[in-house]
């Protein structure tokens, strides 16, 4: 069964704006679908990833590279087997990279309506809420 569809863009665009990295995650999962035949082996098998020509990837004003996927894609997460298993092994891997302060974290993207207290979910051992 479905919950959402293409009239749910706008919807799902706030819910990733309330959590940093998911939106760039997902974009990585969604490039995999072309890209990289699963099971990946090893961090080369990311290399597919990454934009034409480079060792990283690009998404709006963020970036992440393949030398931040060496450090926080342990190798104990290799292979990876499946779609599903690229989405939360990454998003592991970005929570990590965020909790050692290697991330930038984007702003919130205040969207009309949201409230002005409106805070940012950063999933971690200690679920933390930033105000903005």
């Amino acid at each position: 069964m479905k919950y959402f569809d293409e009239n749910d863009v706008e919807l799902m665009e706030k819910a990733f704006a309330l959590c940093p990295d998911l939106d760039f995650v997902t974009y990585l999962v969604k490039c995999a679908r072309k890209r990289v035949k699963f099971p990946i082996q090893d961090h080369e098998g990311l290399l597919p990833l990454c934009d034409e020509g480079s060792h990283s990837v690009t998404f709006k004003d963020r970036e992440a590279t393949i030398e931040q996927a060496q450090q926080f894609l342990p190798e104990s997460f290799f292979p990876i087997e499946s779609e599903d298993d690229l989405l939360f092994k990454l998003f592991i891997a970005f929570t990590n990279a965020h909790s050692q302060n290697q991330l930038r974290t984007p702003p919130l993207h205040r969207f009309e309506g949201f409230p002005p207290e409106a805070v940012m979910f950063r999933p971690s051992p200690s679920a933390t809420l930033f105000k903005y």
